[in-house]
């Protein structure tokens, strides 16, 4: 869902993450980024990501975003579920066998 806040990119990052944690989400990897979109963070619970996404003033009008000067930032809030675990680690690369002679 998209918002509209008078909030800084920052406060608005430290608002979210400050409420989330508060009640039991998990600082988690950045979720990947859309087009139009600027900055993006992650907190997860099990079988649930929260995903924050700041849209690129620049791309308002490309994400069909009509009244996006009204604001100081515009972004995207909301909770995905997920089967990855929580907080999600990245599996190790494989090994490689040594080279051959």
């Amino acid at each position: 869902m998209l918002w509209g806040s008078q909030l800084t990119i920052d406060q608005t990052f430290s608002f979210y993450s400050a409420q989330l944690q508060t009640l039991g989400w998990v600082p988690d990897f950045g979720p990947t980024l859309s087009s139009g979109e600027l900055r993006g963070w992650g907190w997860c619970k099990p079988r649930m990501f929260f995903r924050l996404a700041i849209f690129d003033p620049a791309n308002y009008d490309r994400r069909g975003i009509t009244d996006g000067a009204a604001y100081r930032v515009v972004f995207d809030a909301g909770i995905n579920g997920t089967v990855r675990a929580c907080p999600y680690s990245a599996p190790p690369f494989p090994t490689l066998p040594p080279p051959r002679p």
